[in-house]
């Protein structure tokens, strides 16, 4: 099913009082509309602040339009890939990935695969090590991994690539093509 953002506004509050409708006064978006076809991938680019994360955080449900209407997100299973890692960090890569596939839409969820997956990212030696110990990169992966092994409908990637190296990009864009399948994916 499609999901379409019909004549958004949003506006963050600013100093306690509604965000003034003039640029940089808290408007993010405004009479905002678009279609995101099922199995589409979004790209969405820009400056800092301009309102990416805001975007997924209305997908989610995190954040409600003061005006408008989003369709089709309704019992839709999002995975996604936040902004900061969000890993219990005194948890294993493989615990945290297996948390992810909790809710039992992945089939093969089981301790083989997850430890193949986390192979093909580049994690080899890490599955049974607390996350706490990873480098940035590291954990950015094991976010990564959790959200594509939890099967859904909606797959939302904040920042997926950040704290990876060139080598490291190249790898994670390979593995995301790989197991995105035909998911309506938002990066």
């Amino acid at each position: 099913m499609d999901i379409e953002l019909a004549h958004i506004d949003f506006a963050y509050q600013i100093g306690g009082k509604a965000a003034e409708r003039a640029a940089g006064s808290g408007q993010i978006f405004e009479d905002f509309s678009y279609l995101l076809r099922e199995g589409e991938i979004l790209n969405v680019m820009g400056a800092s602040g301009c309102g990416k994360t805001t975007l997924l955080k209305l997908l989610t449900g995190q954040l409600k339009p003061q005006r408008g209407r989003i369709r089709g997100i309704e019992r839709k299973e999002i995975s996604m890939v936040f902004q900061e890692n969000r890993l219990c960090e005194d948890f294993s890569a493989e615990t945290n990935v297996r948390l992810g596939c909790g809710r039992g839409y992945f089939s093969g969820c089981d301790q083989s695969d997850i430890g193949r997956h986390l192979l093909e990212v580049g994690l080899d030696e890490a599955p049974d090590k607390k996350v706490s110990s990873f480098s940035g990169g590291m954990k950015r992966r094991v976010a990564i991994v959790r959200a594509l092994m939890s099967e859904s409908k909606l797959l939302l990637m904040d920042e997926p690539l950040k704290e990876l190296d060139a080598a490291t990009k190249e790898e994670a864009i390979a593995y995301i093509k790989k197991y995105r399948g035909n998911r309506t994916t938002v990066i």
